[in-house]
């Protein structure tokens, strides 16, 4: 009886190591969509300001600078909705 109740414990104790393993994982995959997401919407935050620092200069008389300022917002923005929606 006492081998059977040992036996047991060991089970129960496999088990529970292989839910502990399975909620880590769970924890490690939050923590990098979590990291993840405070980094796009960081990037899109600046490319807002660039996207709207060149409309700007675009309305202005200075071409090039504008073009270049949105251009560079558009790259950041694409960048930070890949962060976002990548796996």
């Amino acid at each position: 009886m006492l081998l059977h109740y040992y036996r047991q414990l060991v089970d129960d104790n496999a088990g529970l190591k292989n839910d502990n393993n399975t909620l880590k994982t769970y924890a490690d995959a939050y923590e990098r969509q979590r990291n993840n997401s405070a980094t796009a919407g960081l990037l899109l935050a600046v490319s807002n300001i660039s996207i709207g620092f060149g409309v700007n200069l675009l309305t202005g008389s200075t071409t090039w600078p504008g073009i270049a300022s949105l251009a560079a917002g558009v790259i950041i923005a694409a960048s930070g909705l890949y962060i976002t929606f990548k796996r």
